[in-house]
């Protein structure tokens, strides 16, 4: 009997560090900065954007910072003069970028740079991408100098075939070239601007390869093809959850905070109608967050090819029995488009000269 007790004593007695040393962690300060995509434009509410998503599944406390429109030179520009985001990365514990999709798309000679796409001719392009390059030195120079011990990760700029596609958005002259050539050019600026620049700089970074899982006709928005849809945000925070998870994050101790388990869904997300999660502490208490709808997923078929002159029609069936028919652009509309486009940028050239 005694010989029992010492044994249980003795069990008490090696578990009782791990009971003190069991606590509550702080969450990780996630900053996240960059364009329109880090914004998380186009969602219907903030918590559907990537960087929301994202701090939700790891449990990071997000602040974030992007704006939209904004280029590489911008960034940097901001990261050097705003006080309040300075004050925000060298606080950080994890920092995240999107950046360098508008460096093309704001192109100061859209329409010269789509016609030097068309006929093979990318040395305006290519400028762009170096300057980008060194903007992004720059902008991870700026960071590291402010907190050189945070968890820094870059994401590339996702497939922006999309926006060519049926020339759906004719307003810019990038949108009408032919979408395979605007996923070449993607890729080659991801190349250019983030592979060279790790090739070069190797651990500069984390790498999110958002290039190699975005697939416009799920991960885009139908209001422009260019922003993603809720889908698409997704898709990036998977991207970058699964990406930090093969890191070691630093922990914070904090007797306050809560330890959740792992997240469980109680009713799933369908194409369209949102689901919802939860997770709970070891104290009892639960957390819940919505899963975004998924989006439809469609499968194209054509009814009606498109001739030289006339357009035609293709119908997308997605898995759920919903459908839509779209234009096949001719190649006459397409034209057309391209210098209605043009003829625009003429107009709104003009109208800002006489404004002043």
């Amino acid at each position: 009997m005694k010989k029992a007790i010492s044994v249980l004593l003795c069990a008490l007695l090696l578990l009782l560090p791990l009971t003190a040393n069991a606590q509550h962690l702080a969450p990780l300060q996630f900053v996240v900065l960059g364009d329109s995509i880090a914004e998380g434009w186009n969602t219907t509410a903030p918590e559907y954007a990537y960087a929301s998503l994202a701090a939700q599944e790891l449990g990071f406390a997000l602040t974030n910072l992007g704006a939209a429109g904004a280029r590489t030179i911008d960034l940097l520009t901001e990261l050097q003069n705003n006080g309040a985001m300075r004050a925000a990365v060298a606080a950080a514990n994890v920092v995240e970028i999107s950046i360098g999709g508008n460096d093309l798309l704001a192109s100061s000679d859209p329409t010269g740079l789509a016609t030097g796409i068309v006929f093979g001719n990318y040395a305006a392009v290519d400028q762009i991408f170096a300057d980008a390059k060194v903007n992004l030195g720059n902008i991870v120079a700026e960071i590291r100098a402010l907190n050189p011990d945070c968890v820094l990760v870059v994401q590339n700029i996702y497939d922006m075939g999309a926006k060519a596609i049926n020339g759906r958005n004719p307003l810019y002259p990038l949108y009408t070239i032919p979408d395979s050539l605007m996923t070449t050019l993607t890729a080659r600026g991801n190349q250019a601007v983030f592979v060279d620049y790790l090739a070069e700089n190797p651990g500069a970074f984390l790498l999110a390869d958002v290039f190699a899982s975005f697939q416009w006709q799920t991960h885009a928005s139908d209001i422009d093809w260019v922003h993603p849809n809720h889908a698409g945000h997704a898709l990036i925070a998977k991207v970058l959850v699964d990406l930090l998870k093969t890191i070691e994050l630093p922990k914070i101790a904090a007797d306050d905070d809560h330890v959740y388990g792992e997240w469980e869904t109680l009713f799933s997300a369908t194409h369209t109608d949102d689901g919802l999660a939860q997770r709970v502490c070891e104290c009892g208490k639960a957390e819940t967050r919505t899963l975004p709808a998924q989006g439809h997923s469609f499968v194209w078929q054509t009814l009606r090819a498109a001739s030289c002159s006339q357009d035609g029609e293709q119908l997308g069936v997605c898995a759920c029995g919903y459908e839509e028919v779209q234009p096949i652009y001719s190649f006459i509309s397409r034209i057309r488009q391209f210098f209605d486009a043009a003829f625009q940028l003429l107009i709104d050239y003009f109208r800002a000269i006489f404004a002043y």
